[in-house]
């Protein structure tokens, strides 16, 4: 393993600040889609919030997935501490993904019952994982952006977890065939199922050598 300054260089810290932005905003953009139609009859306004429950639905559902990502994302930078231009790059493409986020989030709001909606999303969250696992093997190989205390034990769960959300993405457009419905309550499977990954390697560590 490098021996490497656990001091954090100014990119990192600029690239973090720049994230959260990006976040922030896409977080906020996902609202924008619900909206109460123009109603000629006020009496009429109970029935149309009412109508509007499955835009809700899928608000929360896709503002607790970005919530993940972020969460994701900040558990990942703790252990880095570089950046470099390669890097860089990789993550102005991550925010891309990020902040495009709310366009299939506004698919999936007015066409959930429909298979491309659902697809067009999953596709979306499939690439922001791949893109990050492609940024964390490259920060993480032979440690090249990784503070100097991170055990290979702590990169293959980071690791895992990204196969994870990937996978889930995955088998939920195979769902969406039968049901969109179920596809978009099978990502309901990354808030609960996370923290297996995490006690099986804490296990894992437990029992490790010392």
């Amino acid at each position: 393993m490098a021996d490497q300054p656990h001091e954090r260089d100014a990119g990192h810290e600029r690239l973090t600040m720049f994230t959260d932005g990006v976040f922030a905003i896409a977080i906020t953009l996902l609202a924008l889609e619900i909206r109460i139609p123009e109603l000629e009859n006020k009496a009429e306004l109970g029935q149309a919030i009412i109508g509007l429950l499955p835009q809700i639905f899928v608000f929360a559902l896709a503002f607790m997935q970005v919530g993940i990502l972020w969460l994701a994302h900040q558990r990942i930078f703790r252990n880095i501490v570089r950046t470099d231009s390669s890097f860089m790059w990789m993550s102005l493409i991550y925010l891309m993904f990020i902040a495009f986020l709310p366009v299939p989030s506004g698919t999936l709001a007015r066409y959930g019952d429909e298979f491309p909606a659902v697809e067009f999303f999953a596709i979306t969250l499939m690439l922001v994982g791949v893109v990050e696992l492609v940024m964390w093997e490259y920060a993480a190989s032979h440690h090249r952006l990784l503070d100097s205390s991170v055990t290979d034990l702590q990169i293959k769960e980071t690791r895992w977890r990204v196969y994870y959300m990937i996978a889930v993405f995955g088998v939920s457009i195979l769902i969406a065939f039968l049901s969109p419905l179920l596809a978009m309550f099978s990502w309901i499977l990354l808030f609960f199922t996370r923290g297996l990954i995490s006690r099986r390697f804490n296990r894992l560590s437990g029992n490790r050598p010392s």
